[in-house]
């Protein structure tokens, strides 16, 4: 999904951050699709994911994680639902379970595209699609500081503003807040919940430092 293929950072700060989504195809794949999607966050759960979250409903950081998959589950237009993951070993085992599973829906993981390919593979199974991200054209000079964008484009859709980050940093270093609770705040405005609110922690962390909030 083109949304969750923006995100910025180094290899090393990217190995901790992976998004993987199920959906249903309309007129194709749908029917029935809501039970099989719950069944998707139960079985994540066994590898202690960041968080997850769905366009239409929500995410785990305001609703919770019991009422978010019930909702899913119960809700009969829900049509996808995304889980982030800190390491690539989880992933590799969440896929393990998903393709013995076979709910019969799509999945699609968001990460460094040569280790999602031995994932598919020690799954047994392979990938189908690639998607890259061509980067950002234009003025870049008057993007703000990598860093922010790093935290920014957690959220494909950008609902997080810069300024949240700004503000969400002075918090942290005025004692106000610590680097989980500002975390937290910068994810819940992510409808889909693919902000990955602890690689979220180490960023802000590393702003700070380079930035002198």
């Amino acid at each position: 999904m083109t949304h969750t293929n923006h995100r910025q950072g180094t290899v090393e700060s990217l190995k901790g951050d992976w998004v993987v989504q199920m959906r249903r195809a309309k007129g194709i794949n749908d029917q029935n699709a809501s039970p099989k999607l719950k069944k998707f966050l139960e079985l994540s759960l066994k590898y202690d994911p960041v968080g997850a979250g769905c366009s239409k409903i929500g995410n785990t950081l305001t609703l919770g994680w019991q009422k978010f998959m019930d909702d899913v589950g119960n809700i009969e237009d829900s049509h996808n639902a995304h889980i982030v993951f800190d390491s690539a070993d989880k992933v590799a085992k969440f896929l393990k379970d998903l393709v013995q599973a076979d709910l019969g829906l799509s999945v699609i993981v968001s990460g460094l595209h040569d280790d999602i390919d031995h994932m598919c593979r020690q799954a047994g199974t392979r990938r189908h699609t690639v998607q890259y991200s061509l980067g950002v054209w234009g003025k870049t000079g008057l993007l703000p500081h990598a860093k922010i964008l790093e935290i920014t484009t957690m959220c494909g859709h950008g609902t997080i503003p810069f300024n949240l980050v700004r503000r969400m940093a002075r918090a942290v270093q005025d004692g106000a807040l610590s680097l989980e609770q500002a975390a937290e705040r910068l994810g819940k405005p992510c409808v889909c919940g693919v902000f990955n609110t602890r690689r979220a922690q180490t960023l802000l962390q590393e702003y700070i430092a380079c930035s002198g909030e």
